[in-house]
């Protein structure tokens, strides 16, 4: 099976809402989830620059909305 960041972050992130874990450990994975969570933003929006009509079209989505996506920050959702 593989894992995903989805996935690890979740079950990290159960653990830490369970209490088990010190707090400089769920800060710990907090913080890692929101870098990852924001280079996986970074790269996706990067990737529909490179993205012909055809392949934008093929995931549903229209030149205007890619553009639209591609100019958001890493930060904004």
């Amino acid at each position: 099976m593989t894992y995903t960041h989805a996935h690890t972050a979740s079950i990290a992130l159960k653990l830490a809402h369970r209490g088990q874990l010190p707090l400089i450990s769920i800060c710990a994975i907090q913080f890692a989830d929101t870098v990852v969570t924001w280079k996986d933003r970074y790269n996706s929006r990067r990737d529909l620059s490179t993205m012909s009509f055809g392949q934008l079209e093929d995931i549903g989505v229209t030149p205007d909305q890619a553009l639209i996506e591609q100019h958001k920050p890493f930060w904004r959702a």
